[in-house]
């Protein structure tokens, strides 16, 4: 589990220390796939770096299982076990071929030649990039570095994804690709997953949203929960999908629409049943 214990993280400049998250108190668990959700400046960012020890609170402290990321001497395995995907895939992505890229990280933890193999072909297939073993990072598309920069995640087999808007450069294949991974992730794999987007559409497909304004946590909840708050979408600053709008405006004319309904698909099976 990743356990954040009344944690502040601020940022020192030269007219002080900036707070961009306060006073957190929150869990992930091993199979739990959670959406943080905050207009810019919310502390999103934030949160993601501090969940593998990329950032250690100013005050509080989060804790990977046993782990505190405040231990310098525990650090190495906190990252082992949470995995970090980036928005740019170009700022993670480190071999001169697909296969080499994926190897990278199982290299540095000094594993056996046929288990890095077993490993990079797992994350590949796992990552529809099988086939691209020799091809080189740089012809890829945006969506196949992305898928790749997952891919070299996967093959260290972590306990815990975080998804720092690693589908905010891709366009709409791209972003259901990544998406497409992270629920099975979650649901087959028993990833833990933290999803960090400003996308409502991406968000409600996760089991818990967590909402952060001005760094605090103001929504903590289910996605259909989130979606019927009005003044909760409103501090966060999220637009609402365009079916979700349309489902609230037949719900007032008398129409039965479940709460939760956030995409086309979801709001045609809603009226055709």
């Amino acid at each position: 589990m990743i356990r954040f214990e009344a944690v502040t993280f601020e940022y020192q400049t030269a007219e002080g220390p900036i707070p961009a998250v306060s006073d957190v108190d929150l869990a992930v668990g091993r199979g739990e796939f959670v959406a943080v959700v905050g207009a810019n400046g919310s502390g999103k960012s934030t949160f993601a770096r501090l969940c593998d020890g990329l950032l250690v609170p100013t005050r509080g402290r989060v804790v990977v299982d046993d782990l505190d990321t405040r231990d310098a001497d525990a650090v190495w395995e906190v990252r082992a076990r949470v995995g970090f995907v980036m928005q740019n895939p170009d700022n993670q992505i480190v071999g001169a071929s697909v296969e080499d890229d994926a190897a990278f990280g199982p290299e540095n933890l000094g594993l056996p030649r046929a288990e890095i193999a077993g490993r990079v072909a797992g994350a590949l297939s796992a990552t529809g990039l099988t086939g691209l073993e020799r091809s080189e990072p740089h012809l890829l598309s945006e969506g196949q570095k992305q898928r790749l920069a997952i891919a070299g995640t996967l093959a260290m087999h972590p306990d815990y994804v975080v998804f720092d808007e690693a589908t905010s450069m891709l366009d709409a294949a791209g972003r259901e690709d990544v998406l497409a991974i992270v629920e099975r992730l979650a649901r087959a794999s028993g990833t833990g997953v933290v999803l960090v987007t400003h996308r409502v559409a991406e968000a409600v497909r996760a089991d818990r949203v967590v909402g952060l304004a001005a760094g605090r946590v103001i929504f903590d909840g289910e996605p259909a929960a989130l979606l019927g708050d009005e003044n909760a979408v409103s501090r966060l600053s999220l637009d609402v999908p365009a079916s979700s709008a349309i489902a609230a405006e037949l719900r007032t004319r008398g129409i039965d629409i479940p709460p939760g309904v956030a995409t086309p698909e979801a709001l045609v099976e809603a009226l055709w049943l």
